[in-house]
């Protein structure tokens, strides 16, 4: 939950900057994230991977 929180926060905050500095920003949404786990639950993407591996 955190990492979604912070992502969004951060992109409202990085519109924010661009529209007062008039300046163009491009934001890129990945449809996974994949990486080491940094909680003790899987997330969404590594629940998806795992579910690959295990035919499911």
């Amino acid at each position: 939950m955190w990492y979604v929180v912070s992502k969004t926060l951060a992109e409202e905050a990085a519109w924010k900057f661009v529209k007062e500095n008039n300046i163009d920003l491009v934001t890129i949404n990945p449809a996974m994230v994949i990486g080491p786990l940094l909680q003790p639950v899987l997330n969404t993407s590594a629940a998806a991977i795992l579910n690959l591996i295990n035919g499911n």
